[in-house]
């Protein structure tokens, strides 16, 4: 949900603007997966940028859905706590 004061889409910019986008993704409960897909248009150009984790979503977790986790050092894992 975009804030108070923020831009709304479709947002323009021209070619000598550089555009920064501060996403935040948040959730109350529960535990979520995403990934951002931005189409652009350029003259007759178009096209679609996905934003994520190296192919994989990104994953945002409230913190009533969060599971705790301690850092095993002898075998280099997080496991359950």
């Amino acid at each position: 949900m975009a804030k108070p004061g923020t831009v709304s889409f479709p947002y323009k910019v021209n070619e000598d603007e550089v555009e920064q986008l501060v996403i935040t993704p948040e959730t109350e409960q529960g535990d979520i997966e995403w990934r951002l897909r931005l189409n652009w248009t350029s003259g007759a150009d178009v096209g679609e940028l996905v934003v994520d984790d190296s192919g994989r979503p990104f994953r945002t977790t409230s913190a009533i859905a969060a599971r705790t986790s301690c850092f095993n050092s002898a075998a280099k894992v997080w496991t359950p706590c």
